[in-house]
């Protein structure tokens, strides 16, 4: 789970401020007075975080930014970058983000207004609770996101993953802290040369692709949702690229979590992770349902991204590529809390290398087609 804005999002006892005392003093300089102790709680994510109601009644989200310096400092720049260029939206655009209250670079420390009732789009994903309406306005807001004009935004800097040399051989030094499923996971890509080759173009494929404004490390739990409406966060990977990209991860993101979903019991799924033995054609024909749905949701999104940008040709074959590669990503980080890859795991796998390997059948399937849309 991201370390989102939300208020409503899965929460946990945050780190104590005592340790932290840079926090309210951070608060406190931006005039909201200190963190009510009585109040304060964190959300899962890669970063320390604190939310709750100050002493002067506002409700904020302070996040800490990775405590390696020049890893901070650039997660703020993008994030600053992001606002200026957001800055270009028209009236009624349909990217909308939390309020960002202000930075604080010394103590590598953002602060955002807490969105009121909100919930990450992945939790309602794994509730089965996700609409087609919802997703059409996540791919609007992706659209206009790409639509915006970068102004004097240069960075250009090449998203790491899927790491070309990782596709040959691992570097030793990772090779202690991986588990047994993620080495599996990550023997599944180099022993299949036909898969190597096909991402080694799509890697190439992405530097010669038009540039614009991206978000670079989309997921579901990316979003927001409160009172209907769509909120897009988490800038700190914000940059110029392939808008592939963005639309690859979020396509990626709602395949994976359709057929994890129809291939595992959502009881038992919630509550660890784990999965019941299936035979095969059990496998395929819960992937197949899977497959259906999330084909629904992707039309969805698809719709909404093309009302609001137009699409290149290429696009759609480059997303699909992406979005075969993100299920292998994310296969790999969930085998991180496992020993083994389990059948829904592998199924995962399989579908994923189809994308990849196919993006023009896949597109179709899936729904994405490439056709000049003028913005609305």
């Amino acid at each position: 789970m991201t370390d989102s804005t939300s208020s409503m999002a899965l929460a946990f006892t945050p780190e104590s401020l005592d340790d932290h005392p840079e926090v309210n003093r951070f608060v406190a300089r931006l005039g909201y007075g200190e963190f009510d102790p009585a109040t304060l709680a964190a959300h899962g994510g890669r970063n320390l975080n604190w939310s709750g109601t100050t002493t002067t009644g506002d409700r904020l989200f302070v996040k800490a930014l990775p405590t390696i310096a020049d890893i901070a400092q650039t997660a703020l720049r993008r994030t600053l970058a992001y606002e200026t260029v957001a800055k270009t939206r028209p009236p009624g655009s349909p990217l909308r983000s939390p309020d960002l209250l202000g930075t604080d670079e010394e103590a590598g420390l953002v602060a955002f207004r807490l969105v009121p009732g909100a919930r990450g789009l992945n939790a309602v994903a794994v509730a089965g609770e996700l609409e087609p309406s919802v997703c059409q306005q996540a791919g609007a807001a992706v659209g206009a996101l790409h639509g915006l004009d970068p102004g004097d935004l240069a960075d250009e800097t090449p998203l790491e993953m899927p790491p070309l040399a990782w596709l040959r051989a691992m570097p030793v030094v990772l090779l202690g802290g991986y588990t047994m499923a993620q080495l599996a996971g990550w023997r599944l890509v180099q022993n299949d040369l036909p898969l190597v080759e096909r991402l080694v173009e799509l890697r190439e494929q992405e530097s010669l692709a038009r540039k614009v404004p991206v978000h670079g490390d989309l997921r579901l739990d990316q979003f927001l949702i409160s009172d209907g409406r769509v909120q897009l966060c988490d800038w700190e990977y914000f940059r110029l690229g392939d808008p592939a990209r963005d639309v690859g991860a979020l396509v990626g993101e709602l395949v994976f979590q359709a057929i994890y979903l129809a291939l595992t019991d959502r009881k038992a799924a919630v509550a660890s992770g784990g999965t019941a033995e299936l035979d095969h054609a059990e496998v395929r024909r819960r992937a197949g349902l899977g497959v259906d749905r999330a084909g629904v949701l992707v039309r969805a999104f698809w719709s909404g991204y093309r009302s609001a940008a137009p699409t290149d040709e290429g696009l759609s074959e480059r997303a699909i590529g992406f979005a075969g590669w993100h299920m292998y990503d994310r296969l790999i980080t969930w085998a991180e809390q496992n020993s083994q890859l389990n059948p829904a795991a592998k199924a995962i796998a399989g579908i994923g290398r189809r994308l990849i390997i196919s993006p023009a059948a896949a597109a179709e399937l899936l729904g994405l087609k490439d056709r000049e849309t003028q913005p609305c």
